[in-house]
């Protein structure tokens, strides 16, 4: 069934101003300084709008060849729509190559300044911790006690000393009713 000419004229018309659409993207893409101009985000809409176009571009064609229409048209269309998808491709990839780039260098750079700083350790400010002062003699004596004059103290040594000190402490309170610290008298 051979269509009206109304309906060929619409089918036309409506292609014509989705190839219109394509055009002015197809514009948008040209100088490749252009592109630089826009954000990421709007360069991907303008990406997913050209798809969306050319699927209704492509969409009419195929209405128009089916309906037996004699249409002469060729590949310009096409290949605006492939020139535009590239010019965006590149841009939005070439940006997201710089922006993996920049963070890269600035770990990198983080790394470097965490250990070296002008050549020297960088210092790090810790915030401050409250630590009660050691007034117990005996245990300061006990421990010079049991450790080797000889050797040079060790964090480690007085660490273990400790624990072991705390230990039986513990128990010794455990066995003597309430424990020292309820005992004395506030003052």
């Amino acid at each position: 069934m051979e269509p009206s000419e109304e309906e060929s004229r619409n089918l036309l018309q409506t292609r014509g101003y989705v190839k219109a659409s394509l055009s002015k993207l197809h514009k948008l893409a040209q100088p490749e300084a252009a592109l630089q101009q826009y954000s990421v985000e709007y360069l991907k809409a303008k990406r997913e709008r050209a798809q969306a176009l050319f699927m209704e571009y492509d969409d009419y064609c195929r209405k128009i060849t089916f309906s037996g229409y004699k249409d002469a048209e060729d590949e310009t269309t096409e290949n605006k729509y492939f020139d535009v998808v590239a010019a965006l491709d590149e841009e939005i990839n070439k940006r997201a190559a710089a922006a993996a780039a920049a963070a890269s260098a600035a770990v990198a750079q983080d790394k470097s300044t965490e250990h070296v700083s002008t050549g020297s350790v960088k210092k790090v400010t810790l915030p401050p911790i409250a630590i009660q002062t050691f007034s117990d003699n005996f245990t300061a004596r006990a421990y010079q006690l049991e450790r080797d004059p000889a050797t040079e103290p060790s964090i480690e040594h007085l660490l273990r000393f400790l624990e072991k000190r705390a230990l039986a402490l513990e128990n010794v309170e455990q066995g003597h009713g309430p424990p020292a610290s309820e005992a004395r008298a506030p003052g």
